[in-house]
């Protein structure tokens, strides 16, 4: 299915070790086989769910975004200093844009959902949370509109008094003056101070393998999954978005053959090397071969496999 193809490509490519650097023309090759293996309503809401490293985030997010789904160049709206990623627009709660190379300014609007616009969520309380939310959660008013400093002068008969009030942070961003970060399964957000003078939030990886610890001083670390206590590890790994289950299936390449892959149940240690390739036993002279048929979940006589639009597929030798 998509899903499985969509699946499949962002485990074996993108979260493999050694990624967290893609160069433009991978980028373009590895989005090119992701547009020809899932839709793009499915692509866009898993983007919002899913947690990448840095160069995953920089080329799914940043290409994508502003190629498709009707993104547009925001000339009113500056990234200058920016790391790449996504902010709240200035004046839209429904809005929000995406900063790529520190310059560019792509704006978005959130979609509809029962006919009710969704809101930019700025301040997600967990980073795996989707970007837009009902109004009610996203609560884009409920932070204090920004006010221009003004002075009030008071007088008397022997002194003049000038009170300046310091304005709250604009709606929809963070104070960078607060040190504290806060972080989900393995990723946490940091609050950036722009060119503006206004704080952003925006979302950072731990590397390959380790977790989100929190604690009260500094909001967090990045850790292995055996320094964190055991409430978190419980969260942690029965949170399929964070540490995903076993299971069998196919990759991309493997479909119609004996191939297949089995992802090992998490140890309780470490998240890497879970995936086994595996193939089905070798048939005896004169029988036809043995496929992996994905909808069963075993091997079998390969006229019963069937392709991703569920063809039957072809035996071979």
């Amino acid at each position: 299915s998509r899903e499985r193809k969509y699946q499949q490509i962002t485990f074996f490519i993108y979260q493999k070790p050694g990624n967290s650097n893609i160069n433009r023309s991978s980028c373009k090759q590895l989005i090119k086989i992701i547009f020809n293996s899932v839709s793009w309503k499915t692509l866009q809401a898993r983007l919002l769910h899913q947690r990448y490293n840095d160069g995953t985030i920089n080329c799914i997010q940043g290409e994508i975004d502003s190629r498709h789904f009707g993104a547009k160049i925001a000339t009113n709206i500056s990234c200058n200093g920016l790391p790449d990623g996504y902010y709240p627009h200035p004046s839209k709660c429904f809005g929000y844009i995406y900063c790529a190379e520190e310059s560019r300014a792509y704006e978005f609007e959130c979609n509809f959902l029962e006919g009710e616009q969704l809101h930019f969520m700025s301040q997600r309380p967990r980073l795996d949370i989707p970007l837009c939310g009902p109004p009610e959660v996203a609560c884009c008013g409920c932070h204090p509109e920004p006010t221009t400093p003004k002075a009030t002068t008071t007088t008397t008969t022997t002194t003049t008094t000038t009170t300046t009030t310091t304005p709250p942070p604009p709606p929809g961003n963070c104070d960078p003056d607060i040190c504290k970060l806060d972080g989900y399964c393995d990723c946490f957000e940091e609050c950036v101070k722009g060119d503006d003078g206004v704080g952003r939030l925006v979302q950072k990886n731990c590397t390959e393998d380790l977790f989100w610890l929190p604690n009260d001083l500094t909001g967090g670390t990045c850790a292995y999954f055996d320094n964190l206590p055991g409430d978190i590890q419980d969260k942690y790994r029965n949170d399929t978005t964070c540490i995903e289950k076993c299971e069998w299936f196919q990759k991309k390449e493997d479909v119609c053959s004996p191939r297949y892959t089995y992802r090992k149940e998490f140890d309780g240690h470490t998240n890497l090397d879970r995936e086994v390739d595996m193939a089905c036993p070798k048939s005896p002279p004169g029988r036809k071969p043995l496929y992996w048929v994905q909808s069963r979940l075993i091997c079998d006589v390969c006229d019963n496999a069937v392709d991703e639009d569920g063809n039957t597929c072809t035996c071979q030798s």
